[in-house]
C-alpha cells in the first residue's frame, strides 16, 4: 500500500537566521545525514518560501521552509509486516 507522502512546513526563527538551508536541516533533523539532506535539496524536495532553493542559501527569520517527503512504498512499518 502506497501513502501519498507528506509536506512539513515550518517558519525560520531568529535563532536559525544566518544558517544555510543545509545547516538548518542537519541541525534540526539529525535522523538523516548531511548528504541525504543535500540530495533532497538538489532534487527540489526542499523549498524556501515556496521556491526551489540551494543548500548554501542563508536563512532569514520569518521565511518558510517546506520539505516534501515523497510517498513511501509501504505504510505497514519498518518490518513490512
Amino acid at each position: 500500500m502506497m501513502n501519498q507522502g507528506w509536506s512539513y512546513r515550518e517558519q525560520v526563527d531568529r535563532r536559525s537566521a544566518g544558517q544555510t538551508v543545509l545547516e538548518y536541516y542537519t541541525r534540526h533533523y539529525r535522523h538523516s545525514s548531511p548528504s541525504a539532506w543535500q540530495e533532497r535539496i538538489v532534487l527540489g524536495q526542499v523549498l524556501l518560501n515556496d521556491r526551489v532553493t540551494t543548500a548554501e542559501e542563508r536563512l532569514q527569520a520569518g521565511q518558510w521552509l517546506t520539505y516534501h517527503r515523497p510517498p513511501l512504498g509501504r505504510t505497514r512499518g519498518a518490518t513490512g509486516l
